[in-house]
C-alpha cells in the first residue's frame, strides 16, 4: 500500500513534517501487530510511504457486526497490547489508539496502523509535546487536558477500545465533543 503527499500542493509545513515523522517512526517498529513500512522516499515533488499489504477490516466493523465470540475478542485485545508494548518498549507512544486504527484480517490477526500523531522521547514536538491531538472519546484525561503524555495514555485509550469491543458502547462519548472530554474528565474510578 502506498500512502502518498503531494508537497508541492500542501502548504501546512506540519503536515508535512507529520507525515514524514510518521515514515520514520514506524520504519524502527517490526512487530507482528503493527504495520510494517516496506520503504519511504521523496519523487519529484511526492513523499511516499510503503506499508506491507495487509487485507483486512478495521476493529470498528468487527465492533459494529457482533460476529467475534468472547475468546476472539480476547486474542484481539492480547495483539493489541502486544503490539503496543512494543512500540512502547521502543519509545514510541501512538496518541491515536481508536478502532478505525486498528486493523484485523479474516485470519483474526489484528495490526495497529496510522502513526501519524505517535511521537518519541527524541522528538522536537511538531504539534507540541502537551498538544491536544487525537479522537476525544479515546483520549485518556492528561491527554484532553493537553498534559505531558505516558504510555499509560495509549493504555487507556486501548482499555476503551477494549470496552468498546466487548460491550458494543464507548463509556465517553457525549452528544458532542465538550461533554465527550467533560466525561473523560470526570471520570471516576469509584
Amino acid at each position: 500500500i502506498l500512502k502518498v503527499l503531494n508537497t508541492g500542493t500542501i502548504l501546512d509545513d506540519v503536515k508535512i513534517e507529520r507525515f514524514k515523522r510518521e515514515a520514520k517512526i514506524m520504519a524502527k517498529l517490526d512487530h507482528p501487530n503493527i504495520i510494517k513500512v516496506l520503504d519511504f522516499g521523496t519523487h519529484k515533488e511526492f513523499f511516499y510511504i510503503s506499508f506491507e499489504y495487509f487485507e483486512s477490516k478495521s476493529l470498528r466493523s468487527f465492533i459494529k457486526d457482533k460476529t467475534l465470540t468472547p475468546e476472539q475478542k480476547q486474542d484481539l485485545i492480547i495483539q493489541l497490547f502486544q503490539g503496543l508494548a512494543y512500540a512502547h518498549q521502543n519509545q514510541i507512544i501512538h496518541r491515536d489508539i481508536k478502532p478505525e486504527n486498528i486493523l484485523v484480517n479474516k485470519n483474526h490477526q489484528l495490526k495497529i496502523g496510522d502513526f501519524g500523531l505517535a511521537l518519541t522521547l527524541n522528538d522536537n514536538f511538531i504539534t507540541g509535546q502537551y498538544a491536544i491531538v487525537g479522537t476525544p472519546c479515546y483520549m485518556s484525561p492528561e491527554q484532553v487536558q493537553g498534559k505531558k503524555l505516558t504510555v499509560q495514555s495509549d493504555l487507556f485509550s486501548a482499555g476503551i477500545v477494549a470496552l468498546e469491543l466487548f460491550t458494543g458502547d464507548n463509556p465517553f462519548l457525549g452528544n458532542d465533543v465538550n461533554k465527550t472530554i467533560s466525561n473523560i474528565i470526570n471520570y471516576s474510578k469509584e
